[in-house]
């Protein structure tokens, strides 16, 4: 149970915002971010703006660069279907949950 409030706190909102980032950097549009992420629009501006508390926020730079999140926004940049996203984001979620990155 520990881990499932861990993803949905902390580990959900970092994998966002670090994808967030870097499909910004991409030049994909927030609506179409909102669209693969599963959440508003207004969800992602505030992502976009580092609206979150300072605990995401490093998480989610340690998590930038890893190749998870390029291929998510890869996927997202070649209109892959919503719910393969969808369930890699699950996936890297939970595999940041067993590890020892936290």
């Amino acid at each position: 149970m520990e881990n499932c409030k861990k993803i949905v706190k902390l580990i959900l909102p970092a994998v966002r915002l670090a994808v967030t980032r870097k499909a910004e950097e991409s030049g994909i549009v927030q609506t179409k971010i909102a669209k693969y992420l599963g959440i508003a629009q207004a969800e992602v501006s505030k992502y976009a703006n580092n609206n979150v508390s300072g605990s995401i926020r490093e998480l989610a730079d340690k998590l930038a660069n890893r190749k998870e999140i390029e291929e998510i926004v890869e996927d997202i940049m070649r209109n892959e279907e919503e719910g393969k996203v969808s369930q890699k984001i699950d996936e890297f979620c939970a595999e940041i949950a067993r590890s020892s990155q936290l």
